[in-house]
């Protein structure tokens, strides 16, 4: 029933909703094919002979992808698909089945990854290290942050959401560092070497969908009062130097460094200024449309949002509750 409905959402009434069978090009698909690739009859010959993916390139500039056969169209279904990629997969029913449409700018990964061409990631066991709790080596730390000893160790997120609103919505993810580097690390410590930190917390969240600004469709995580996060940093001979803390009371977020030891510092490292926390945390779960979000939700970068690490796609609004 749920690959019926995604066609439905997919290609509009009538049968090739109703059948999954690949949709005949519009009729002014006669516009100039880009120079070196097939046009979409040749494409869905070559592809069903071959018994391999099919990635058509719908009025957007085409490109060879590895394991399929690339092929260009104006349009498909009547005007209906256009400026995006669409990619189909054999069937031995029809001969090729449609399977997603991606944005315009796509990457061969997400089009690979669409066509069947990679292992999916829902596919591999999620790996966690357990994160190191804190020891009686640190009982002077606990002394000095005894509110420490009443937070759990956690895993930073691996993966971060790409969205686009297609319908009803599309939302799936990359590896955490597909996105810009300064947000992948502890704040001013990029390109720092000499430096390893651990992360506690003490919080509950809520994931629900809403839409940013540019109209993409977002998982975000919203934390409740009470929340607790603490950021452990130490040098390389496993001496704290720094402590970073952020609580949230009445929906709002105090951050503060609860504990810094400026001799412990890493080579090149200069601390960040209270004020400018804000600055960058305020960012965080920020979605550019159809690109790679900055990593988080609710100004907190690090704690994953499950249905962003499942690796899973989400499109058509079934399951999305919107």
């Amino acid at each position: 029933m749920y690959e019926m409905l995604l066609l439905a959402s997919t290609f509009g009434p009538g049968k090739y909703a109703m059948t999954g069978e690949v949709p005949p090009p519009a009729r002014y698909e006669t516009l100039a094919l880009p120079k070196g690739f097939k046009s979409y009859e040749d494409g869905k010959r070559e592809a069903t002979w071959a018994g391999v993916p099919l990635v058509v390139f719908v009025g957007v500039q085409p490109r060879d992808i590895p394991g399929a056969v690339s092929c260009w169209v104006h349009s498909l279904n009547e005007g209906r698909i256009e400026g995006s990629i669409v990619v189909a997969t054999p069937n031995v029913r029809v001969g090729l089945e449609w399977r997603d449409t991606l944005p315009a700018n796509a990457t061969d990964l997400m089009i690979r990854r669409a066509a069947g061409l990679v292992v999916s990631q829902q596919a591999i066991p999620f790996s966690r290290r357990n994160p190191a709790k804190l020891t009686a080596d640190d009982s002077w730390l606990l002394r000095q942050l005894p509110f420490l000893s009443e937070l759990e160790p956690y895993e930073s997120a691996k993966r971060v959401q790409v969205s686009f609103r297609r319908f009803s919505g599309y939302i799936s993810s990359e590896p955490r560092e597909a996105s810009e580097a300064k947000w992948n690390v502890a704040g001013g410590l990029l390109g720092v070497q000499g430096w390893t930190n651990t992360l506690y917390h003490k919080a509950r969240a809520s994931v629900s969908l809403g839409y940013v600004k540019n109209d993409a469709i977002t998982w975000q995580p919203t934390f409740e009062d009470g929340a607790v996060f603490a950021d452990v940093l130490r040098d390389d001979s496993g001496t704290v130097f720094e402590v970073r803390v952020a609580e949230k009371t009445n929906g709002a977020w105090d951050r503060y460094v609860a504990y810094r030891d400026a001799g412990a510092f890493p080579v090149g490292y200069s601390p960040i200024r209270r004020n400018s926390c804000r600055e960058c945390h305020d960012r965080a779960g920020d979605t550019p449309y159809g690109g790679v979000a900055v990593p988080g939700g609710d100004t907190i970068f690090s704690h994953p949002i499950p249905q962003v690490e499942s690796g899973g796609t989400f499109q058509g609004g079934y399951g999305l509750n919107l």
